[in-house]
């Protein structure tokens, strides 16, 4: 008799390692360290536990995933001490001082400077590990280094959200590894240095000279969309076209990524196969040396970093005649990105990439037991649908997480303009190539332009049909993660019989459902009091379930009541003066601005608000009010600050600045 070997699966052990190591890195708990230890207990823990359940690979698999697991936290604490930086000072009292950086990358231009990713090499003599975002009158060249004479107040911190539900652009940045601004309002302060570094510097000076000869031979809207599609730079694309392109569908080919790098591998085969079978060395390093200088030409972006490493991998297993699970190959590629730079796992761009190429290698497949057609023409048309469908099963819930807004226009827009695009790209690729070479390419791109007009023309006319079309959507984190075990329990289900479905799938389907019921919980039953300001003018939001009252004096932004449907799901939204005394459940709030007068006879107040410079003595204020906490709001002078921080501080009264922390909450 055939012993029982218990639980199998169709994919190598490796392949759960990788998977529990990458879902290791999205867990927030790698960021504490002092959960690491307990953590990782509490794993070995359920592994030994695991013991009972008799069976020889369930055990060998459930190790793989906790190894997985415990190795991601490992290295995120390793990373995030590596990374500490040596902090710049903020100060405004100090002496001016000579910053040595380099600049890493060039951003959309503001409309009074230019703005720049930069690393701090040297601050005076003392060295320096640390990225700031740099705002200067200058045009800057990446991957040159550049000295500046700043003083202390020229450098501060990163901004915080007006609101819980804002975007949050100091995360972004930390997110990218940037600790500080820095303001260089006078032209004139910056200084060439000798240094460059080569993987920086020569591809920013190739691809302005290509983007210089596109200006000359490509109308104005076709150049913007053809330096974002082959060279990844969007600074140039208006808000305009990014907004069709979304409400097209189609805006994930803005994005280098695997579709882009599967062309250009599939030109670079064909060009190089006679050296297939003599020199394999050679047409290997060819090809592979094509590919990466490709991803340093477009800046190294994570779908690009995803798709070279990826379509790498899969060069080598082809010429090796070895049959690789594509979604293994897939999780490779994630950990060696992982593995450089742990952050990128919270890059939206990252998490978008990885998800459509995963859904396409499950999903696919069984798409195609449902119909296939035998013609040629048939073929071509199922497969662009089945790709598209699959490839939203992945995405849709990160889409309407991130931007609260999904097209069903994708469908028809990818049947049209993924022919173009294909000859767009090979029209393009070749054209990056004779530019390079120096040899003339204008009669190319003179063939390039009414292609890429006609694709934009596509485009837009889809982006106006507004059926299908849903914005605003509320859609938190909690149904995004119900997606992705729904969709793990209709993959099980589809793939082996309703009958034979595991438990481990019903198990999800359950999950899935607790998650979306408690997150309707959160929307219905949240309750919370926001301070914050716009403009100075201090603004109160009472947030209670799907109703939303706004306190203000003046009109505030027109992004706070969007912010408040997509993210908390606000139904109702009403506007009120701003009131001198609130209460708050048990919390008293009282406003004192630019003309109160203190009243006579002692009152309570838990919260003091003081906003423009109110003319009032802080000492009597205190000893009628007896608040637990004071607040500086709006416009207040600085020596009004200092005078009401030295006087709190005696009394030992927690004394809070909206303009420093953004925002409160009760």
């Amino acid at each position: 008799m055939q012993r029982d070997t218990g639980f199998q699966t169709p994919f190598p052990p490796l392949t759960y390692f990788l998977t529990a190591w990458v879902a290791g890195l999205m867990s927030p708990v790698w960021w504490p360290p002092e959960w690491l230890l307990p953590a990782g207990w509490l794993l070995l823990v359920l592994f030994f536990l695991s013991h009972r359940l008799g069976r020889r690979y369930s055990k060998i698999y459930l190790l793989f995933i906790l190894t997985g697991i415990l190795a991601a936290w490992t290295w995120g604490n390793f990373y995030r001490q590596l990374r500490q930086p040596v902090t710049l000072s903020v100060s405004t009292g100090e002496p001016p001082h000579i910053l040595y950086f380099r600049v890493h990358e060039a951003l959309k231009s503001g409309s009074t400077s230019k703005r720049y990713y930069v690393r701090i090499l040297r601050k005076d003599s003392m060295p320096v590990r640390e990225k700031a975002l740099l705002y200067a009158p200058d045009s800057l060249i990446p991957g040159r280094t550049y000295l500046a004479v700043t003083g202390g107040g020229e450098t501060v911190p990163l901004p915080r959200p007006y609101h819980p539900y804002a975007f949050d652009f100091g995360r972004y940045l930390r997110l990218k590894g940037i600790s500080y601004r820095i303001f260089i309002k006078d032209t004139g302060r910056i200084h060439i240095q000798k240094s460059i570094s080569f993987i920086t510097y020569y591809p920013y000076i190739w691809r302005e000279r290509i983007k210089g000869i596109f200006q000359k031979h490509l109308s104005p809207e076709n150049y913007r969309v053809a330096t974002a599609l082959l060279l990844g730079d969007r600074r140039e694309l208006t808000e305009d076209l990014r907004e069709a392109f979304i409400d097209a569908g189609v805006v994930h080919i803005l994005a280098i990524s695997g579709m882009h790098i599967g062309i250009l591998l599939f030109f670079l085969r064909g060009l190089f196969s006679p050296l297939r079978i003599r020199r394999k060395w050679l047409y290997h390093t060819l090809i592979l040396g094509i590919l990466w200088f490709y991803a340093a030409l477009t800046g190294f972006s994570p779908s690009v970093l995803r798709a070279v490493i990826m379509f790498g991998f899969f060069q080598l297993a082809w010429e090796g005649e070895r049959e690789v699970s594509s979604l293994y190959i897939l999780l490779l590629a994630a950990v060696v990105i992982l593995l450089i730079d742990p952050l990128m796992i919270r890059n939206v761009g990252f998490q978008l990439s990885f998800a459509a190429v995963a859904s396409i290698i499950l999903f696919y497949p069984l798409f195609k037991r449902l119909y296939y057609p035998s013609s040629r023409w048939g073929r071509y048309v199922t497969d662009l649908t089945y790709v598209s469908l699959a490839a939203q099963v992945g995405v849709v819930p990160l889409v309407l997480y991130y931007f609260h807004r999904f097209s069903f226009g994708f469908l028809l827009s990818n049947l049209v303009v993924i022919p173009l695009l294909t000859v767009v790209l090979g029209l393009g690729f070749t054209a990056i190539a004779l530019i390079l070479l120096h040899i003339p390419a204008g009669w190319l791109l003179d063939i390039l332009d009414p292609v890429l007009g006609w694709m934009l023309l596509l485009i837009q006319k889809v982006s106006e049909w507004q059926f299908g079309v849903f914005k605003e959507v509320w859609f938190n984190g909690y149904f995004a993660w119900s997606w992705l075990l729904v969709s793990v329990f209709l993959y099980r289900v589809w793939k082996d019989g309703f009958k034979k479905t595991s438990p481990a799938a019903w198990v999800a389907l359950a999950a899935a459902l607790l998650l979306i019921h408690y997150g309707y919980l959160q929307r219905t039953y949240r309750q919370s009091l926001v301070l914050t300001q716009y403009r100075g003018h201090p603004v109160l939001l009472l947030h209670r379930g799907t109703r939303l009252t706004v306190y203000a004096d003046t009109a505030v932004s027109p992004g706070l009541a969007t912010q408040y449907r997509q993210k908390a799901g606000v139904l109702h939204i009403r506007y009120r003066k701003f009131p001198r005394f609130f209460r708050y459940d048990s919390l008293r709030f009282r406003l004192f601005s630019e003309n109160a007068v203190i009243p006579g006879d002692t009152f309570r107040s838990d919260i003091l608000l003081l906003n423009r410079s109110p003319k009032i003595h802080l000492d009597i204020l205190l000893n009628r009010s007896r608040p637990t906490t004071v607040v500086s709001t709006g416009y207040n002078s600085r020596f009004l600050q200092k005078h009401w921080q030295n006087t709190l501080r005696r009394r030992r009264i927690p004394y809070r600045r909206l303009k420093e922390e953004g925002y409160l909450e009760w």
